[in-house]
């Protein structure tokens, strides 16, 4: 995804983001209980936001942490789940 297009089978779709606020809503992820993940495997995680989202909302890991998380979308009201 670059210079706002996303390209998806061959086929480029025009990306725009609109804000009601000057700056997108950000919330801490949660993880309620300590979670063990075994080398070489993957696990969802049930997990708790710091704030409500009032619109669909997607995970984007913290740059800063050596982990490998893919970005998911959700949909408002769905229950927050990340893949570890």
């Amino acid at each position: 995804m670059a210079s706002d297009t996303l390209l998806l089978n061959g086929e480029r779709i025009s990306v725009t983001t609109s804000f009601k606020e000057s700056t997108p809503k950000v919330a801490r992820v949660i993880i309620p209980r300590r979670t063990v993940i075994p080398p070489n495997s993957v696990l969802r995680v049930k997990c708790a936001l710091s704030s409500e989202m009032n619109a669909d909302f997607y995970f984007q890991m913290n740059e800063e942490l050596e982990l490998l998380a893919p970005r998911m979308v959700r949909s408002k009201g769905q229950e927050p789940v990340i893949c570890l």
